[in-house]
């Protein structure tokens, strides 16, 4: 059994050993000040900060917080949703990144829209949508091309995870571009698969990007985030970009980043990408 059906295997008998099915219609996001929206089911509580880009700013398991906050970095924290490829879409455009997005529902899932960026003619919704039958998180991204010309663009979901951890996913061998870590020595890559350990102390900024099978895990402790998305072919990545990133930065932070599909979009298109969190 290799070691995504284990984490799967061993996520189903948590399930069914540990949480109490609880029925997904009747979960509705709390706010207090129209800003922070909170979910809590099973043994996870999120939290969605809707002026900050929509970002999800707090994923706690069992108590235990796995996203980064403002006090480790000011600016690139939490969960956000970026624009592919970078070398066109750097520095993240506010209206994507960073400027508050409207809240057009609270039930579940929570569905937050940006504003369209007059320049770019391009706007963004975030579908939040937690699963109790499966202690899951399906998250929909989607970009609307407003603009009177065709763009090509792709989504890139960018997270920032504690250190004092581990990252796996697998390779895609049949259709591999990889740009292995320069400086970093604690990775390898046995059997197909990549593995990285940061440790708490590292402060050597160092990045790596494979073509992977559609799945990464981070690993801290007891704690474990899977993620889910498209599995790419090549001729599907952004340029100068992969499936699967790994950012080391020199604050307390890794980076673990994926990116859709590369899509030329024709006028008032629509691109949609859903990635699926599975926290353990």
């Amino acid at each position: 059994m290799n070691l995504l059906a284990k984490w799967l295997a061993l996520g189903g008998y948590l399930l069914l050993t540990t949480c109490q099915p609880v029925v997904s219609q009747s979960l509705t996001w709390q706010t207090q000040d129209n800003q922070h929206y909170s979910l809590s089911w099973n043994n996870l509580a999120l939290t969605v900060d809707a002026h900050a880009g929509g970002r999800i700013i707090s994923l706690r398991v069992q108590d235990e917080e796995l996203l980064t906050d403002t006090a480790v970095h000011p600016i690139y924290y939490g969960s956000t949703l970026w624009l592919s490829p970078q070398h066109r879409w750097w520095p993240p455009p506010p209206a994507v990144d960073t400027a508050p997005y409207q809240v057009q529902s609270t039930a579940n899932p929570l569905v937050l829209v940006s504003r369209s960026d007059p320049q770019l003619g391009l706007l963004i919704e975030k579908n939040f949508f937690a699963d109790p039958t499966d202690s899951s998180l399906r998250i929909t991204y989607s970009v609307v091309n407003q603009a009177d010309t065709a763009q090509s663009v792709a989504l890139w979901e960018v997270t920032r995870l504690r250190k004092d951890a581990d990252v796996t996913f697998a390779l895609d061998s049949a259709t591999s571009r990889n740009q292995p870590f320069r400086k970093n020595g604690a990775w390898s890559v046995e059997a197909g698969r990549f593995h990285l350990r940061v440790a708490a102390e590292d402060t050597i900024v160092d990045k790596a990007s494979y073509n992977a099978r559609g799945w990464v895990q981070y690993t801290r402790g007891n704690r474990q985030l899977l993620k889910r998305f498209s599995n790419l072919g090549l001729v599907e990545l952004p340029p100068r970009q992969n499936e699967v990133e790994v950012y080391i930065d020199d604050s307390a932070y890794v980076e673990v980043e994926q990116h859709s599909a590369y899509r030329r979009l024709a006028p008032r298109d629509t691109l949609r990408w859903t990635v699926y969190w599975y926290p353990r």
